[in-house]
């Protein structure tokens, strides 16, 4: 009876271009310890390889063609983070702000990766306008931050005189318990206060 041949797994690129390289260097140090080979042989050769090693050609040019796509999508990210970058000041839209923010951010790192030769540069303006928003947005955070704790402290002492006024010291122990709460929300104010609710008219990112 005739036995079906055992199929061979499947190589990946990386393992095609690796094999072919062993055997090509193989060939060389046949060549230099037993003397070159006929034109014919190595032309024999030459052809087997180019062969063997068609199929990782094909993957890793696909590859390049989709680094390359990546690097033209995320220089548009680029351009659209220096925009917005721009318009962060005083009287900024500080909701929608956050909102491009996040959006960006995200679009880069759903982009995939970049060849080599273009991936330091356009990851370090990346880090640079990246990093400028987050601090702008910091400092805004920062300065709403003091306000509203000089607001709390100043309710909270406005209460304090109405305590002793009306109850004395025993509803002052309730009022500073109440400030130590208020000033614990400290933090989550600016992203409350600046959140996009449906209708406030966010637009998604093209």
């Amino acid at each position: 009876s005739i036995t079906a041949a055992t199929p061979q797994p499947r190589m990946s690129a990386e393992e095609i271009g690796h094999a072919v390289r062993d055997l090509q260097q193989r060939w060389q140090a046949l060549d230099k310890a037993h003397g070159a080979s006929s034109k014919g042989l190595w032309e024999r050769f030459r052809r087997a390889c180019d062969r063997a090693y068609a199929p990782a050609k094909q993957h890793f040019e696909q590859l390049a063609k989709r680094r390359e796509e990546n690097a033209g999508k995320k220089k548009i990210l680029l351009d659209q983070l220096a925009a917005l970058n721009g318009k962060i000041g005083d009287n900024a839209d500080w909701g929608r702000i956050l909102h491009q923010r996040g959006e960006l951010i995200k679009a880069w790192f759903e982009g995939g990766s970049l060849a080599r030769k273009d991936a330091k540069e356009i990851q370090q303006r990346f880090d640079t306008l990246s990093g400028e928003i987050d601090a702008k947005i910091e400092a805004r955070r920062d300065a709403e931050q003091d306000v509203d704790v000089r607001e709390a402290q100043v309710a909270i002492k406005h209460e304090h005189t109405l305590a002793f006024a009306r109850q004395g010291h025993r509803e002052v122990n309730r009022h500073a318990t109440l400030a130590d709460a208020t000033l614990l929300t400290g933090d989550q104010n600016f992203e409350s206060r600046h959140s996009l609710t449906p209708d406030s008219g966010a637009t998604a990112l093209m």
